[in-house]
């Protein structure tokens, strides 16, 4: 099912070569867990929690009266005591959900922005979507549910523009499928350039979020994630 579209109507749709179309790649989606690497790197960036700051998961957190829980809940019960490294290797809900109160609302919501949520990355792709984000009016529970990829919306593209960003040293690119057009002879017709948008965070902040990451998939949650090389 692709934005509620049923199994006819997705074939209606592939069938007919007057309509676009749809690429699952470009369509909205709720990212889990694997937009906590966005919390922390706003969160370095914010200077909310720094390198080796410990917080200790109790298993849930109570935001606005909502028990939000943590993934081992209902297994081990609680991580304990965490480092923000540990705690995205461990894919720490209640910390995500910490770092996210900590920055407050609006600030959580100028980062996702930053990043590239809520705004096509302009790939040269047709029928991209914005994906949903809350901006201003994001509140304290979203915020907190926001942290660890839950009640938000957004596309593939953005989040490898995001990631790629985060490991780069901070530069968001926009993406593009095609590098250069030739005609039949060989000659070069356009090429597309890099195109810089923006900077996401500091060199600092990349460079903490690549040893981070690379333990994940070493020795955290994502091992099943981990590519020879």
């Amino acid at each position: 099912f692709v934005l509620g579209l049923s199994q006819s109507q997705w074939d209606e749709l592939n069938n007919d070569e007057s309509k676009p179309l749809y690429n699952r790649f470009l369509q909205s989606y709720c990212p889990g867990s694997t937009f906590k690497p966005v919390t922390v790197a706003s969160a370095l960036e914010e200077g909310v929690v720094k390198d080796g700051d410990t917080y200790v998961c109790k298993g849930f957190e109570t935001v606005a009266d909502y028990k939000l829980k943590c993934h081992v809940f209902s297994t081990i019960g609680s991580h304990g005591s965490l480092t923000v490294e540990q705690a995205l290797m461990n894919s720490c809900n209640p910390y995500m959900i910490h770092l996210a109160l900590e920055m407050g609302n609006s600030r959580f919501a100028y980062y996702q922005s930053l990043f590239g949520f809520g705004k096509i990355t302009g790939i040269d792709l047709p029928g991209e979507t914005t994906g949903i984000v809350y901006g201003d009016r994001m509140t304290t529970i979203d915020a907190a549910c926001n942290s660890f990829g839950q009640t938000i919306n957004v596309n593939m593209m953005q989040m490898m523009a995001a990631y790629c960003s985060i490991i780069n040293g901070g530069m968001l690119y926009q993406p593009h499928i095609v590098k250069r057009i030739e005609s039949a002879n060989g000659e070069v017709v356009k090429e597309y350039k890099a195109n810089l948008v923006r900077q996401t965070i500091t060199a600092s902040t990349s460079k903490l979020l690549r040893r981070y990451l690379k333990n994940t998939v070493e020795e955290g949650t994502a091992k099943k994630a981990g590519v020879t090389g």
